[in-house]
């Protein structure tokens, strides 16, 4: 209250004004400290984490492909050093055909001519050699006559009616033996009717 009796209100100061203020007033030489030394752990620890994982991918291919391109520009370069040195070696050298004068070149009408001559004795050769093989197909022995084909069938079909017959004797002996048996089992008294019955010998 003041001296004529009116009463005065502090002025209303909200939660994060308070807090701008406490910051800047807690802004000082600790503060600083702190920053700083936040900095020099956040470098020291980026320093230490790239020396211990190595370069990166790009760094690592930019190398590669760097010493690739220095290799393969050396290589192409001894290459056509190469080549230039055996350009000029073939060059110094005297040519096999040296240049002949007209008068010395062959006669390539009668060269044709003989070429032409040569290609219809060939031509010639192979028509007989056609004829020939087709005159021995033409005139050669069959590998099988129609009679001994024949004679063939017919021994077969011999064999078949002979081992027809011998099956069926064998059937007929085969049943014969089966009525002998079932007859004279007839005539045998059983094992409960006489126990001491043997079997005549």
């Amino acid at each position: 209250i003041n001296r004529k009796g009116t009463s005065f209100k502090k002025p209303f100061r909200s939660r994060s004004t308070m807090r701008e203020d406490d910051s800047k007033v807690a802004t000082g030489k600790h503060t600083l400290f702190k920053e700083g030394l936040k900095d020099d752990l956040h470098k020291k620890l980026n320093t230490t984490v790239r020396q211990r994982a190595g370069p990166s991918f790009d760094q690592r291919m930019h190398v590669a492909v760097k010493a690739f391109t220095n290799k393969a520009h050396a290589l192409e370069m001894e290459q056509r050093k190469t080549l230039q040195q055996c350009v000029e070696r073939g060059r110094s050298r005297p040519t096999s055909a040296p240049i002949r004068p007209k008068g010395a070149s062959p006669n390539q009408q009668a060269m044709l001519q003989e070429r032409l001559k040569k290609m219809r004795e060939d031509e010639l050769a192979y028509k007989n050699h056609l004829a020939n093989l087709k005159d021995k197909m033409d005139s050669r022995e069959p590998l099988f006559r129609l009679s001994d084909v024949q004679a063939g069938f017919e021994m077969l079909k011999q064999q078949q009616e002979e081992r027809k017959m011998e099956l069926k004797l064998e059937e007929h002996e085969r049943w014969e033996h089966l009525r002998e048996v079932e007859k004279y089992a007839f005539s045998r008294p059983l094992l409960i009717e006489d126990y001491n019955y043997r079997p005549p010998a």
